[in-house]
């Protein structure tokens, strides 16, 4: 078989994060990528850490990507865990172009944390050190979303063909394409972890049905609120009418002892949901995996139609399912900001966060696809 370097890390041409992610880490990874960025090949990073400083591990990284002076391309990078990556190193990991574990490799995933000696707090520094979290972990998901989202369509795609097979069954015909694809990794994660994924299922509900609503309220409008603050009053009532229905299914329910807990995180998911920077994001994704996604039915209506208005057909008929993938990888994104989630190699490829576990030839991944290409058609790999 072919060997593609894109797809395969290469200790010549590597640098190694052993220990902390800090200062002294980012200027050894800075010497030694230096010293590799004369050839524009990709670079392989191995990672053995308990994590770090953020900054140090962003540091790192835009050190790690930079083009030389023949390109403005971005230099390519191979990502490896060896046994531990925790915490920021493994955002360094998630964040490689291709990313690789091996069957022992751990992973940690947590939201950023603060700490200092002799440090005060008050009430008011308590409330500022609380909001600077939340959008520091805020930011953080959707760094992991970015980074890891194609991983995760690639696994939803690889396990499509089952979905009629878990439909078969009694009881089980309504379910949807995300719903069918838990069933399907349930086998191979533990059980944390599918709680966490039916609870970012159940968070991504709770933002459509609030949608819905805003929804309805636009259409009787007949356009879009006047001005900012209007399109945000209009959410937070949307919100407010939500809650105050799972009350009456739930008694024991109020604003004060759990709702305003939630309140917050509804308003900023609603909020940025409608950006258009998510927009740009769903518009990539159909461009990049749209033909991927179509069922045998619909290619077979994809390959009729005027080449002219296939841009159109295909964003119409795969928007809906890609704009759920992506809404649900963040809403496992802001999960996994939360408390320590440690996770197996196997846990890690299934819910998307790496594209390989090395020695486990019976995972699909997209070096194997990119390989076997080549073997098939070696003209088409050259041009």
């Amino acid at each position: 078989m072919s060997k593609n370097p894109d797809y395969r890390p290469n200790s010549s041409r590597a640098v190694f994060i052993i220990g902390v992610v800090d200062q002294d880490a980012s200027e050894k990874v800075t010497r030694e990528t230096l010293r590799l960025s004369s050839t524009p090949e990709p670079l392989s990073v191995f990672i053995d850490s308990p994590g770090g400083s953020t900054y140090f591990a962003e540091s790192i990284f835009r050190m790690l990507r930079v083009p030389d002076q023949d390109s403005a391309e971005k230099r390519r990078v191979i990502t490896v865990g060896l046994n531990m990556t925790a915490s920021a190193a493994c955002d360094l990991l998630i964040a490689g172009d291709y990313a690789l574990v091996y069957p022992h490799t751990t992973l940690l995933c947590h939201g950023v944390r603060r700490s200092g000696e002799g440090l005060e707090v008050t009430r008011e520094s308590a409330i500022d050190i609380a909001k600077n979290l939340a959008t520091s972990n805020e930011q953080y998901a959707l760094e992991l979303a970015n980074n890891a989202i194609s991983r995760f369509i690639f696994r939803f795609a690889a396990c499509r063909s089952l979905f009629d097979e878990i439909r078969k069954q009694p009881g089980q015909g309504d379910k949807s394409d995300i719903e069918c694809f838990l069933e399907v990794i349930a086998l191979h994660i533990s059980q944390d972890l599918q709680v966490l994924l039916r609870n970012s299922y159940l968070d991504t509900l709770k933002t459509d049905n609030i949608d819905l609503r805003m929804n309805g309220k636009l259409h009787q409008l007949g356009e879009m609120p006047a001005s900012p603050i209007e399109f945000e009053a209009m959410i937070l009532h949307c919100i407010i009418e939500h809650d105050i229905d799972l009350a009456k299914l739930n008694p024991g329910w109020s604003f004060r002892t759990e709702g305003i807990q939630e309140f917050e995180s509804k308003f900023s998911a609603l909020l940025s949901s409608h950006g258009e920077t998510h927009r740009k994001q769903i518009e990539k994704l159909v461009v990049r995996w749209g033909e991927f996604l179509l069922s045998e039915q619909e290619q077979q209506q994809y390959g009729g139609i005027e080449e002219s208005e296939r841009e159109a057909w295909l964003s119409e008929t795969v928007t809906p399912l890609l704009r759920s993938l992506w809404f649900f990888f963040i809403a496992l994104a802001r999960r996994l900001q939360q408390k320590d989630n440690y996770l197996t190699a196997e846990e890690a490829y299934w819910i998307g966060l790496v594209d390989e576990i090395i020695g486990r030839t019976d995972l699909p991944n997209p070096r194997i696809i990119v390989e076997l290409a080549e073997d098939i058609y070696p003209q088409s790999s050259q041009t």
